[in-house]
């Protein structure tokens, strides 16, 4: 019975029943959509048994707490004593490495512990893991396949066990090949145990590993902490006779969910989307709530014979809960095919943020589609309780006035309001990362990227050897045609090396730039702005006396001065001076802030991380120049560097914009949130004002009997509409700074938006509103005097 009188009430009332539903759509499948984003996200990233009780474990500084650091061997040793707390403790090194064939191919291999797989509960499913032999100082080399890698390099063939392969000159056998669902966030394809020596095992000095714990059953993050905090206490301990006390005070270590480690910045873009989906879904029900209450209001002489005619008022309920559940059904039904249309698309802007993982594929699945199918009637039959009329006969044949939008209006301006409020708040964070974004890629990063083409090498050679590889594959480079210039370096700008270095100075103090090493070259083939004196030149060799460039801003704290060519900068307890001074280089990317930096000539720099080799050269003609083909990059490396594969063979442009991924990711998501919000609170304004006219029909007819002209009555309803809008966009505009300054946040160091952002959007929002409110005011504008005071 419910339902032929709602299919028969639909058919009857389309525009104010199919409204409902495309906007119960619209909250039920942004909803679902997220919720499977979330879900493949978490699925994509790191996959292993209970990986709620994985944790990863840092070091930081009391001074920087977000900026998390890598532990050392000896850390880690440290870290392994609280049994009680995690049930293991393993590290792991992501790198790339040559693996031999015919023609090298560039592998993403991580170098771990022994127990990392047993840490992460992961077997193999040919062959076996790692054991503590395999990771023993001396022990054979060993390997393990990820599946996708013995798909792609071993051709599925499971008689690859035991068969030696290559990796940068090495040779190691494979012992095992890891499930088809096990794959990392960075996309590992092969994975080798360090085999350190004991002094390795204890040494504190060098920062790289990324350590990965378990919890035990029972423990919680907060033991986990106390744990760490006690690693702290012993790492003071041992380096109290050496290291300065206000150094060691800035000592901190900590651990949080692996989770939040593994995806970083992009995870919080998507907590942030999160919450904005949560409020569309909100603004759809609230506004679909809204177009049921002005049917409920035409319906109050419906419902007040019936309910004389005896039916009870449950049965009357049940009626609006049974059609609003039909209602959420149906927009349920429709907001997961929605869902199911902007999944594939979302992965390029996930790609974004995620590089490393595949979005091939990209689906909804089975508790995605129940939930949604459960929380849709319940939406519908909530909202269909605004519509509930409420009236007797006897009081509407009385003409007793209803509470609501039929009364003094406040009610209905609270709803305008709230909603545009919403809708204000949330264009302004979209049109403020807009511009910030764009302010981003216009900021000053202390280089030109444009025409500048780069790729990495991973040779394992001795740092001379390194150096003359370095400068004979930067001359040949030079020698290609409408290549300017070139150079290498250990770490390009922007590519995620962090390489913090201890700097004692003369005076007590301690700063912790960044290190790099460079060739002569490199500061042309880059763009760095070079500021006072020169460049590090082919005479810097390991013989002669040792230079170093730094950055303006350390120059300014190391010595409250730029002059500083010719001052003596103590590095690893050796004198190195200073020969130039470079602008600020905003080394990690756009969005922050430019850290201290030197560069060190690469034949002076033995003590500093050489893991890559990483080569850049500057093209000439147009910005749109494409530098040389990888094939001519091949072939200058088989006669410099053979047996070298050619990895990440792009160009400078690309990496900044990889950079910002997660800012990318968020404008293209907040941009379709904003849009959809207006969209929602113009339909909102539309339903509401519909609802208004309806219950004000017998004052508007008696306005045109006193003489009102329908442009009167059009003119009323549009302007209580702006005067609405006005006041919740500029209410909107300080909630949305509130939300924008949250964004900021997440997404590190925007710049500030400027006013006119917010005159733009109340703008946009009054415009809006007002073509919402147009068609109900021309209904206002076109009641009859006579018909309404015979309703009255």
């Amino acid at each position: 019975m419910h339902v032929r009188t709602f299919l028969k009430s639909l058919f009857r009332e389309p525009r104010t029943l199919v409204p409902a539903v495309a906007l119960l759509a619209l909250g039920v499948g942004g909803f679902a959509w997220m919720l499977a984003l979330h879900r493949s996200v978490m699925e994509r990233s790191f996959s292993a048994p209970r990986p709620d009780r994985l944790v990863s474990l840092w070091n930081a500084r009391v001074s920087e707490p977000q900026r998390h650091g890598t532990p050392s061997p000896g850390d880690l040793q440290l870290m392994r004593g609280f049994p009680g707390v995690f049930s293991g403790v393993a590290a792991y090194f992501p790198r790339h490495a040559a693996l031999g064939r015919e023609i090298p191919a560039n592998v993403a291999l991580d170098e771990v512990t022994g127990d990392y797989f047993n840490v992460l509960q992961v077997r193999p499913v040919l062959g076996r893991a790692f054991s503590a032999a395999d990771d023993a100082p001396g022990a054979p080399a060993t390997v393990l396949l990820s599946h996708r890698a013995w798909q792609e390099h071993f051709g599925a063939d499971p008689s690859v066990l035991g068969r030696q392969v290559a990796l940068d000159g090495e040779p190691a056998e494979v012992i095992g090949v890891l499930p088809k669902a096990f794959h990392t966030a960075h996309g590992t394809d092969l994975f080798r145990p360090f085999r350190w020596s004991d002094a390795k095992r204890q040494n504190h000095q060098g920062h790289f590993l990324r350590v990965v714990a378990r919890l035990q059953d029972g423990a919680t993050l907060a033991q986990g902490q106390a744990a760490m905090d006690q690693v702290a206490a012993r790492i003071k301990e041992l380096f109290a006779a050496e290291v300065p006390k206000e150094w060691l005070d800035q000592v901190r270590y900590g651990l949080n969910p692996l989770v939040d480690d593994v995806l970083g910045q992009g995870l919080q873009v998507l907590r942030l989307l999160r919450w904005a989906t949560f409020l569309v879904l909100v603004l759809a029900a609230y506004n679909a709530a809204a177009l049921l209450l002005a049917r409920g209001l035409g319906r109050r002489a419906e419902m007040a014979v019936r309910s004389a005619l005896g039916a009870a008022p449950e049965s009357l309920r049940r009626q609006l809960l049974a059609e609003g559940a039909i209602l959420g059904l149906l927009g349920a039904g429709a907001g997961l095919g929605l869902a199911w249309l902007c999944l594939p698309p979302t992965g390029r802007a996930l790609s974004w943020s995620f590089p490393g993982l595949s979005w091939e594929g990209l689906a909804l699945d089975g508790p995605v589609v129940v939930l949604a199918l459960l929380l849709g009637p319940a939406l519908g039959a909530l909202c269909a309780l605004a519509g509930q009329p409420g009236s007797r006969l006897s009081d509407l044949l009385r003409g007793v006035r209803q509470p609501g939008l039929a009364g003094p209006g406040r009610a209905r301006r609270i709803l305008v309001s709230a909603q545009l409020l919403v809708g204000a708040s949330l264009l302004l964070g979209a049109f403020s990362l807009r511009h910030s974004l764009t302010q981003l890629l216009k900021a000053d990063l202390g280089l030109d990227a444009a025409q500048v083409w780069t790729f990495r090498l991973q040779p394992r050679m001795k740092l001379a050897e390194r150096s003359r590889l370095a400068q004979e594959l930067a001359q040949r480079l030079r020698a290609l045609p409408g290549v300017v210039a070139a150079g290498a370096t250990n770490g390009l700008p922007m590519s995620g090396l962090r390489s913090d270095l201890n700097l004692p100075l003369a005076d007590g103090r301690h700063l912790s730039p960044q290190a790099r090493a460079l060739t002569p070259g490199l500061v042309r083939a880059l763009g760095f702005h070079l500021l006072r004196g020169r460049d590090v030149a082919a005479t810097d060799t390991a013989a002669s006396e040792k230079v170093v460039l730094v950055s303006r801003n350390l120059a300014l704290e190391a010595f409250n001065t730029e002059d500083v060519v010719g001052r003596s900068l103590p590095i690893l307890g050796e004198p190195f001076t200073i020969v130039g001074v470079l602008a600020d280089l905003r080394e990690f990317g756009p969005a922050q802030a430019a850290p201290p930096i030197f560069f060190l000539p690469m034949a002076q720099s033995e003590a500093l991380w050489h893991e890559d080799l990483c080569l850049a050269l500057r093209v000439a003609g147009p910005v749109s120049s494409l530098g040389p083909s990888p094939a001519q990059i091949q072939a200058v490396l088989r006669e410099a560097a053979p047996g070298q594969p050619l990895a990440k063979y792009q160009s400078m442009e690309a990496l900044l914009q990889a950079q910002l991924g997660p800012q990318r990711m968020a404008l293209a998501f907040m941009g379709a949130f904003a849009a959809l919000a207006l969209l929602l609170a113009a339909g909102g304004v539309f339903g509401i004002m519909s609802a208004a006219v309806a219950a004000r029909r017998t004052e508007f007819g008696v306005r045109a009997a006193l003489g009102a002209t329908p442009f009167d009555l059009l003119g009323q309803v549009l302007r209580e509409t702006l005067r609405l809008a006005l006041v919740a966009g500029l209410a909107g505009w300080a909630l949305g700074l509130g939300l924008e300054r949250l964004g900021r946040a997440t997404l590190g160091a925007l710049p500030e938006p400027p006013l006119h952002l917010g005159l733009l959007v109340v703008a946009s929002l009054s415009f809006a509103a007002a073509l919402a409110a147009l068609l109900p005011a021309l209904r206002a504008a076109r009641i009859p005097p006579a018909e309404a005071l015979r309703e009255s």
